[in-house]
């Protein structure tokens, strides 16, 4: 991803609610530690993420050309995010014995 598009993905996160980007850390978290681990899922995922992160930056500054798969995972994903982070989050306690 470029510097560009990065910082356009930074103002797009400041603008969400506190829950929405709760709603998107309790998978996307997850998501990029399993891809920093695995060359195949990065290789799946990137061209998708890559779409999502134009149309985010032509939503965002208006730059570039946006996609119609990238309308589709922006309109399902920031909804989805926010339902995500109105529910409550789990805590798992280890016990050592």
């Amino acid at each position: 991803m470029d510097d560009e598009t990065y910082a356009a993905d930074q103002k797009f996160g400041k603008s969400l609610s506190q829950k929405t980007m709760a709603g998107y850390h309790s998978w996307s978290i997850p998501l990029a530690k399993t891809m920093s681990e695995s060359k195949l899922l990065t290789k799946i995922l990137a061209p998708v993420i890559l779409l999502w992160a134009k149309e985010m930056r032509r939503q965002v500054d208006g730059i570039g050309k946006g996609s119609l798969i990238g309308k589709v995972l922006m309109a399902i994903g920031v909804p989805l995010c926010a339902w995500l982070g109105k529910k409550p989050r789990r805590r798992i306690v280890r016990c050592s014995v």
